[in-house]
């Protein structure tokens, strides 16, 4: 048989809907001493553990927002970490094709240099050569007519060279700007995928995060005893 008071000898324990602990004692027929100060005390005491657990479970519960929404997410940012890559490979190979196309107008603009050398050199010759007044006399202009049409061919040979020369030298210029303009773009494509990993580590920690609320109940159910019948 029961008395009026809670907590007899024969008290079970039952578990409140609303969590928290009773530190006051009150519920579980404690003695928390007399006066209304003592009561005060301990139920300012039992407010307090019950608003930290309140706000431990909003915390929570925030969260596992955030994880669900980085969980969502975390397909769309991976897409992106992967175009990113592809396009920094897509960089790289642009690099190395201007890096090829460039040794190759190095090397053609050398081939043109000893070109232009070779033949100037023949014409130099040539004009080592050139008739003198007693030839042109004698010959009545006629080695001078030749030396002149062998001279023009070789001045059209070297003008031709120096053109080919100029022509070389400015698809250098051009290759040399595609090329800086290519390695630009490398550390550009470079940079973007280095930020497009670090959203991806983030996002995987956010979600991963969520993995470790899942045990977590929330506020500790409220036990008290009542009296058994």
């Amino acid at each position: 048989m029961t008395d009026g008071r809670c907590g007899g000898t024969g008290a079970r324990e039952v578990d409140d809907e609303r969590g928290g602990a009773d530190p006051a004692g009150l519920l579980h027929g404690k003695d928390i001493g007399a006066g209304p100060d003592a009561v005060r005390r301990w139920w300012s005491a039992g407010v307090s553990g019950f608003t930290r657990a309140v706000r431990a479970a909003e915390e929570l519960r925030t969260r596992r927002s955030e994880a669900s929404r980085a969980a969502a997410a975390l397909p769309a940012v991976r897409e992106r970490w992967t175009r990113a890559h592809a396009r920094v490979a897509e960089a790289e190979e642009a690099v190395r094709s201007a890096e090829a196309e460039m040794a190759d107008a190095v090397t053609m603009l050398r081939a043109m240099a000893r070109t232009l050398a070779e033949r100037q050199e023949v014409r130099q010759d040539h004009w080592d050569f050139r008739p003198d007044l007693a030839d042109v006399l004698f010959s009545f202009g006629r080695r001078l007519r030749r030396w002149q049409r062998r001279d023009d061919a070789l001045a059209r040979r070297v003008e031709d060279a120096e053109q080919a020369s100029d022509a070389e030298r400015e698809h250098l210029r051009t290759t040399r700007t595609g090329l800086e303009a290519a390695e630009q773009d490398l550390r550009d494509r470079r940079a973007a995928l280095a930020r497009a990993e670090e959203v991806l580590a983030r996002t995987r920690a956010r979600a991963a995060a969520g993995d470790g609320t899942r045990a977590h109940r929330g506020i500790r159910p409220l036990r008290r005893k009542v009296s058994e019948g």
